[in-house]
């Protein structure tokens, strides 16, 4: 199979990111995900497992939120990474916490 890549970055409405992101869960809960720009396409059939590269970020007037999803097309089996993404508070132990707040100074 011959490599084939489309690539984006630009500004859009939030709620037009979310658009994106809701047909994105569609494509992956039916098996098949559609990349378009333009006139060129990708269609993506992800695998049984899926890595997950997640990262976020927050600076003075900017937050940053990455998500990276890859797979083989071959079986492979998955894991717990410990991963946790929600709409609610995390309840995070203080002790915990303030233990790693030290560690990063």
């Amino acid at each position: 199979m011959s490599k084939k890549e489309i690539s984006y970055k630009g500004r859009v409405e939030y709620e037009k990111a979310i658009e994106y992101l809701e047909e994105l869960v569609k494509g992956l809960k039916s098996g098949t995900v559609y990349l378009q720009s333009e006139q060129e396409y990708i269609e993506l059939s992800p695998g049984k497992t899926v890595m997950i590269e997640a990262s976020a970020s927050q600076k003075k007037d900017k937050e940053k939120f990455s998500l990276e999803l890859s797979w083989y097309l071959t079986e492979a089996d998955g894991e717990d990474i410990g991963l946790k993404i929600s709409t609610t508070k995390p309840e995070i132990d203080e002790e915990v916490e303030a233990e790693a707040k030290e560690g990063s100074e």
